[in-house]
């Protein structure tokens, strides 16, 4: 099994100052960011070969593989996403979204069946949120989108110790890179108000490209072995 290169992952978005630039700024525009996506995929696919930082080409067939692998996040997150919105629609044909109506003992019973409910959504989130990672990656191996469905591959990727590792790491990672940039757009606000906004698109899209580059690169490293 081979060992992750921590040091490769969390310096190889700054190893190319124009692809990161082009990055962050892609990142950050509404729709277009989807050509950021297929770039990570692109990313994933270069790890896998060991090579570096892919260019900024065939930008449309970036935007299919971006679009691609957001479909297959719908799937997978699709348990989720109906879980939720039965429990919202529960509430609100209820009308159990009021302080009144949950202390109303009347209600207990339903509102218990909805915290069940959202428990289980819970559930399938953060199943789907870590092995969503490995599916990606074997889609970018494989490259066709029925590879998506190759659970018995997939399983055996994410039950892998490197896998797990890459997972917490980009977990923490987020937090942290999240967390600095937090402060850092709290003390511009204190003093620069007017600046604040604008700074925080701009260091959204930094971090945006930072933590999905690493991250992309980390799992891919995890899938390679």
């Amino acid at each position: 099994m081979g060992e992750l290169d921590f040091l490769n992952a969390f310096t190889r978005p700054f190893s190319d100052a124009t692809k990161m630039l082009i990055g962050l700024v892609i990142a950050i525009i509404p729709f277009v960011n989807f050509i950021f996506y297929g770039y990570v995929i692109e990313n994933m696919k270069s790890v896998l070969g060991r090579r570096g930082l892919p260019e900024w080409k065939n930008w449309f067939d970036l935007l299919i593989e971006g679009l691609t692998g957001t479909i297959a996040a719908l799937i997978y997150f699709l348990p989720t996403i109906i879980i939720a919105l039965i429990s919202m629609y529960s509430l609100v044909s209820q009308g159990l979204f009021t302080i009144e109506a949950i202390m109303n003992p009347l209600n207990w019973a339903s509102l218990t069946g909805i915290g069940i409910l959202l428990a289980v959504g819970i559930v399938f989130y953060l199943i789907s949120l870590y092995i969503f990672p490995a599916v990606l990656v074997h889609y970018a191996a494989q490259n066709r989108f029925d590879a998506i469905f190759e659970l018995d591959v997939i399983f055996k990727k994410v039950l892998s110790f490197n896998y797990l590792l890459s997972f917490l790491t980009v977990i923490v990672y987020s937090f942290v890179i999240g967390g600095v940039v937090s402060l850092l757009v709290g003390v511009v606000a204190l003093f620069v108000p007017l600046l604040a906004t604008l700074m925080a698109v701009i260091v959204g899209g930094i971090t945006t490209y930072i933590i999905f580059i690493t991250a992309s690169t980390l799992f891919a490293q995890a899938y390679r072995g």
